[in-house]
């Protein structure tokens, strides 16, 4: 998966050399998403231990059951509310939380509402999938301006 990511950054930065915006932010966007949920995993397998409570018997209860990352992994968890809960959790830090949002509204414009994608929203994208790699996969990027 880092490989994928890491090629879809490389189309991502060749689409916008390309001046092709829609292309640069639907590939930045696959490698954020991907990226979000794989920090995500991560912090579900940091807490997978973690005590939620005690039962009436006496018995630690699980914090994260698997009924409830079952939940947590499903479809139902959007990259905007994984992007929420990793910058709550201090996983995320806000300026990439602010950035990864920007870039979800401009791609769900683009696609949903046919909305043109701007130079500095598709190089937002591309900058801030950058980023999330370095912190995800731990393999710095030199992000060269576009």
């Amino acid at each position: 998966m880092t490989l994928l990511r890491a090629e879809l950054l490389h189309r991502a930065k060749a689409a916008i050399m390309d001046q092709d915006r829609g292309g640069a932010l639907t590939n930045a966007w696959m490698a954020i998403e991907g990226l979000l949920g794989d920090e995500f995993k991560r912090y579900l397998d940091d807490n997978e231990d973690r005590t939620g409570a005690i039962d009436p018997s006496g018995n630690a209860v699980k914090f994260i059951d698997r009924k409830r990352r079952d939940f947590l992994e499903g479809a139902e968890m959007t990259a905007r509310l994984t992007a929420e809960f990793l910058s709550l959790a201090d996983r995320l830090p806000f300026h990439l939380y602010r950035a990864t949002v920007r870039c979800g509204k401009a791609r769900n414009d683009w696609l949903h509402a046919q909305k043109g994608v701007s130079h500095e929203d598709a190089h937002a994208a591309l900058l801030a999938a950058g980023e999330l790699f370095e912190l995800v996969e731990g393999v710095p990027l030199r992000q060269v301006a576009a």
